[in-house]
């Protein structure tokens, strides 16, 4: 169990080290020129209620690239994707999830509220192997509430640049990323990269996938120390 925690908390920083971004390429979604004349504050008003609208649409796009779990399969169709859980895995309860949410946010600066309007990261779904400590984890940004547009390539590049910087705190390591390439899961083409991370004689690899859909980035991330192992999860994918 403390093996699955210790991956699970790396998985967390990589996440959180990837999203945070140079305030100079941070934008706002609302720009107000502040002017004396009626017709310009009208014009305010105006653009103030299509923002409000946009969130709402945010807020509900959300709820709508959810998944479930029914009968050892996780399912999301806004994704269009199916996981087969193996036989004696766990799966992460929705408040252990909600917590993930709330570290990541609390690293980006989304908010310190898992609650709260603004809320950019979503952790779907989690299973690990109590034995031994393989783990999947599948979330996804929105990307309009992080204010980064991205393209899949362009994520998984922010993923790569920052994964040596997330393993610092760890002490003495050594971290590869390979270069990002198009790698299928099912039948789906996504943006891949892996990371290896070294540790005394332990070396900790992940494989990290991510695919865009409208406004949502979708990441799924295996972790293990074997890559067959590894290879026989990417292969429940559908």
């Amino acid at each position: 169990m403390k093996r699955t925690l210790f991956i699970l908390c790396i998985l967390s920083l990589l996440l959180a080290a990837c999203r945070n971004k140079d305030e100079e390429t941070e934008t706002s979604s609302i720009s107000v020129v502040e002017n004396e004349t009626e017709t310009e504050t009208e014009t305010e008003e105006i653009t103030e209620t299509q923002t409000e609208s946009q969130t709402e649409t945010e807020i509900a796009s959300s709820d709508m690239a959810r998944g479930t779990v029914d009968k050892n399969v996780y399912k999301n169709t806004f994704f269009d994707i199916e996981f087969s859980i193996p036989e004696g895995w766990m799966t992460a309860s929705q408040e252990e999830l909600t917590y993930l949410e709330k570290e990541s946010d609390i690293e980006t600066g989304s908010s310190d509220d898992p609650n709260a309007d603004g809320k950019m990261t979503f952790y779907d779904f989690m299973a690990s192997d109590p034995g031994s400590g393989d783990n999947v984890i599948m979330g996804f940004d929105d990307l309009y509430v992080g204010g980064f547009d991205a393209s899949a390539l362009e994520y998984i590049n922010q993923v790569k640049e920052k994964a040596p910087d997330a393993y610092k705190s760890m002490g003495n390591v050594d971290v590869s990323v390979t270069e990002p390439e198009i790698k299928k899961l099912g039948d789906k083409d996504y943006q891949f990269i892996k990371v290896s991370v070294k540790v005394d004689d332990q070396e900790l690899l992940q494989h990290e996938y991510c695919r865009k859909e409208e406004n949502m980035m979708l990441f799924i991330i295996f972790t293990g120390t074997d890559e067959e192992r590894i290879s026989g999860i990417e292969a429940l994918i559908r």
